[in-house]
């Protein structure tokens, strides 16, 4: 990593960044655990059309200086169409 800066969590409890080749997420143990019970619950939802998604944005966790992100579980594994 090029050099640890310490997210701001005024506006948000999550941040995601990419930084020498690695995608990097910063939480508060609030954010973090809200995380884990979104990608839980969309593990658990029935798939339509081979996948299912979130984005990240739309559930108000992100700093201000967050990436965007998109979580997506597919029902087939290694299935080119």
């Amino acid at each position: 990593m090029s050099g640890f800066q310490r997210p701001i969590f005024d506006s948000g409890c999550l941040e995601l960044f990419y930084d020498s080749n690695e995608i990097c997420i910063y939480g508060t143990r609030k954010g973090l655990s809200r995380l884990a019970q979104i990608i839980a619950q969309l593990a658990e939802r029935d798939i339509k059309k081979g996948s299912e998604h979130i984005h990240l944005e739309d559930y108000e966790l992100l700093t201000s200086d967050s990436l965007r992100a998109v979580i997506a579980v597919f029902d087939d594994i290694g299935q080119a169409k």
